[in-house]
């Protein structure tokens, strides 16, 4: 066939039309046709593939979101205002203690200075709390005797 002094090939493969291209350098229309067919197929593997994993897909759990009464909303919010309370509880175990510290607290950095460590946290909600403590004395300067004790007689 002749579309404007350009040959197009007209391809039938298991009675369905393919498309219609050039023939390949140097090759007939039956190599033509293969190369078609063999297109075709390896689009119909992927359009496969993709409708596979659509099946998946679709077939996976949803997450549901969590919804919470206003009750237990209430009581969340009670809950919050009373941790002190529950820290300061004496049935409540150090495990106890580190576990609730590990629900609120999303990271802690320190950073040494000269005579003291600066501490910031991160916390859950993103807000930040900047610390700052004393560095601990070496285990020599902690034995040593201070100057100050020892008098003049030294």
């Amino acid at each position: 066939m002749d579309r404007g002094g350009e040959q197009v090939i007209l391809c039938h493969t298991n009675g369905v039309l393919r498309e219609w291209l050039p023939p390949l350098r140097g090759r007939g229309a039956l190599d033509t046709c293969s190369a078609v067919a063999e297109r075709a197929e390896n689009q119909n593997e992927k359009l496969m593939e993709g409708e596979r994993l659509q099946r998946e897909y679709t077939a996976l759990p949803k997450p549901t979101a969590l919804l919470i009464t206003p009750q237990e909303r209430q009581r969340i919010l009670a809950l919050a205002q009373n941790v002190p309370a529950m820290w300061s509880e004496p049935t409540t175990s150090q495990a106890e203690r580190k576990q609730r510290l590990g629900y609120l607290i999303k990271d802690v950095t320190l950073t040494k200075r000269e005579q003291v460590i600066e501490v910031r946290v991160r916390w859950q909600t993103e807000a930040l709390t900047d610390l700052t403590v004393p560095r601990p004395k070496r285990a020599a300067d902690a034995r040593r005797t201070d100057p100050e004790a020892r008098g003049s007689d030294a």
